[in-house]
């Protein structure tokens, strides 16, 4: 499964840049897009993030979000799952 990033921007952004952290701090980039609507895909990992978008201003300057916390887990289906329900 994938969901779709996108970020409310300033006028004059040159592009978007979207970061995951992970649990231990390290950054990764996603996704930079250069052009409006300033929307990327990411390809869901199990796992715990944040997620951060970075603008670049066309006077060069970067503004950036606020991290969101993400928590991707495994999707067990209904036909799976012992009968307690519990899913490890």
């Amino acid at each position: 499964q994938r969901i779709k990033l996108s970020a409310a921007v300033p006028s004059g952004t040159r592009a978007v840049s979207y970061w995951l952290r992970d649990a231990h701090g390290q950054e990764r980039l996603i996704a930079t897009v250069e052009h409006e609507p300033y929307w990327a895909w990411w390809q869901l990992e199990v796992g715990d993030y944040a997620l951060i978008a970075r603008a670049q201003l066309a006077d060069g300057t970067l503004q950036e979000s606020q991290a969101l916390p993400l928590r991707v887990i495994a999707y067990v289906p209904p036909n799976q799952r012992p009968p307690s329900g519990e899913v490890q």
